[in-house]
């Protein structure tokens, strides 16, 4: 680019008079001024999210950047030591990158004006984690098969810079897959869920299904309705077998018996549970304790209720 003046030559007086007039040529003040010129080419900005919003040199490809008004050849380049891009944030996000920093160089750069900095599409991509660890909580048989999970551990690049927390940045739901029955060892199936901006910058790639195993205790349900008395019965030493119902969904009636242990109908007497549940031996003469072992097992209970 340059000012100056352009002399002209050529121009010639004509005519009868022309003899009569000298010529001068004209000069007239000229310049030439740059040709504006941006970037072009194939510019990518991809990155695995690590918390930083900027891009590296690893995560921006700049080298098929180009000027393709260059009419100047080798004389013209780009100079892309300077370039530089990032997002507003620093989350997982799709967006544009403004850069700045690209320069122009080589001999012929004075004729040429770089008008504006790139503006590319990019994008910040989650980043993998796994989940392992892990126990069920142990509970009682209530029918359901819901099961409680706790102490998960998540493992991956940034993990020990962010808390893991449920139900802070994820949940999870768990249940018995064979049945909802007491047992040891049965199998659990948990899926967990990754939740606000924590499953926006992670990819949990083993979270569902995530399989562990667990433990249903039994219980001991209280029967129901052993208000019964054996007031018409005399009194001979034995257990009368009475028919009751538990205050328990999905059992049937069991069988209780009850003894007069001894003396008129006023006496207290004792109830001993048998059936469906554990089975239990109450106290009988001598005489009737063999037939007793035979049929209920152990001893009455000494929480035996008395009526």
């Amino acid at each position: 680019m340059q000012n100056g003046d352009i002399v002209f030559t050529g121009f010639a007086l004509g005519g009868s008079a022309a003899g009569n007039y000298a010529l001068t040529p004209p000069t007239v003040a000229a310049s030439i001024t740059s040709k504006n010129i941006t970037v072009g080419g194939s510019i990518t900005a991809t990155k695995t999210y690590d918390g930083n919003g900027g891009f590296t040199a690893t995560d921006i490809d700049i080298t098929a950047a180009t000027l393709p008004s260059n009419l100047d050849g080798p004389d013209l380049t780009l100079d892309k030591s300077g370039a530089t891009g990032s997002f507003a944030m620093a989350n997982v996000q799709s967006g544009g990158i403004a850069f700045t920093g690209f320069a122009l160089d080589g001999t012929a750069k004075g004729n040429y004006t770089l008008t504006a900095q790139p503006t590319v599409a990019a994008g910040i991509t989650p980043i993998d984690i796994t989940v392992s660890g892990g126990a069920v909580t142990t509970k009682d048989y209530n029918g359901t098969a819901t099961a409680t999970v706790t102490g998960l551990t998540f493992t991956g690049p940034l993990t020990d810079d962010e808390p893991f927390t449920s139900p802070g940045n994820y949940t999870v739901s768990a249940s018995y897959t064979d049945s909802p029955n007491a047992g040891t060892g049965k199998p659990v199936t948990a899926t967990v869920t990754l939740q606000g901006i924590t499953a926006t910058n992670y990819n949990l790639i083993n979270g569902s299904p995530y399989t562990l195993t667990g433990n249903v205790d039994r219980i001991m349900p209280t029967p129901a309705g052993l208000d019964v008395t054996l007031s018409d019965v005399a009194y001979d030493g034995l257990a009368h077998p009475v028919t009751v119902t538990p205050g328990v969904e999905g059992l049937g009636a069991i069988t209780v018996y009850l003894q007069r242990q001894h003396g008129p109908a006023g006496r207290r007497r004792r109830v001993c549970r048998h059936g469906q549940y554990r089975r239990r031996r109450f106290e009988l003469p001598r005489r009737h304790r063999s037939a007793a072992r035979q049929l209920y097992g152990n001893r009455c209970p000494a929480n035996a209720r008395r009526i």
